[in-house]
């Protein structure tokens, strides 16, 4: 998951992400894709990488989206 958050730093001036919360959705059928996907260990390191190299990072809230 490093290199993949870091190619996203790299090739990316601004990422946003959804407001998703792993522990509501991990309730839900979708568990075993949130807990294996760490989504919210990619967010920490989106967060962190995206601040040291000057990139836009912003969680975004998904409510009424599609």
């Amino acid at each position: 998951m490093h290199k993949f958050s870091r190619k996203l730093v790299n090739r990316c001036g601004e990422i946003y992400v959804g407001n998703v919360s792993s522990l509501k959705l991990v309730k839900t059928t979708m568990a075993k894709s949130v807990m294996d996907a760490g989504w919210g260990q990619l967010k920490t390191m989106l967060d962190y990488k995206c601040a040291h190299a000057g990139i836009v990072f912003k969680e975004i809230d998904e409510a009424y989206t599609t």
